[in-house]
């Protein structure tokens, strides 16, 4: 697995999760939902503001990742969704704040005032990939799909799928992150309450 393969993994409007972080012998990526581990990547340095792992390492003991995992079940698609912040163009789309004018406008009770916009800083177009869909120009509503006694997000359960010889297991309670396996590491899927 290479450092470009974890970055679907990470949150981009995260500076702390905006890209993949090693520790010890593993490397990690998350967006705050589903977090992947693997072995470490000699690319992939570790940083002084990476997130905590205290409060995840217990859900990587042996007793978890010994419990029962299965394949992901088959999922009726989710509706997809053409992007609404990038036109469905999903790199350099027009800016949504001020809709590729450059500028935003408003008005007060005595007068009416233009001024550059702070999201493009007036280029009209914003540069590099939409985070809303994640440069592909749609995403899929987010419906909760029920594994155990759990419910998970399809978007997230579909990726874990994508990962070869992938399995999963639900957690036991509402609290209790569902871990995944498959052929180059395992990681974590937080639950959703429904």
């Amino acid at each position: 697995m290479h450092k470009s393969d974890l970055m679907k993994f990470c949150e981009p409007s995260i500076e702390s999760i905006a890209q993949p972080f090693s520790h010890a012998q593993h490397t990690y990526a998350s967006n705050g939902h589903i977090l992947i581990r693997t072995a470490r990547i000699l690319d992939v340095h570790e940083r002084d503001d990476a997130p905590s792992l205290d409060n995840i390492n217990k859900y990587f003991h042996p007793s978890i990742i010994q419990q029962k995992h299965q394949p992901i079940p088959d999922m009726v698609k989710s509706k997809k969704i053409y992007c609404s912040e990038c036109g469905g163009k999903g790199k350099d789309y027009n800016c949504p704040e001020c809709n590729g004018a450059g500028f935003v406008e408003f008005d007060t009770d005595y007068h009416h005032y233009e001024c550059p916009c702070e999201s493009c800083h007036g280029t009209r177009i914003l540069q590099g990939v939409c985070p809303k869909c994640d440069g592909v120009g749609y995403y899929f509503k987010q419906e909760p799909f029920q594994i155990g006694t759990q419910y998970y997000h399809k978007r997230y359960l579909a990726m874990i799928r994508d990962l070869p010889c992938s399995v999963f297991a639900p957690g036991n309670n509402i609290n209790e992150p569902g871990h995944f396996i498959f052929a180059e590491g395992d990681g974590l899927l937080m639950p959703i309450f429904v």
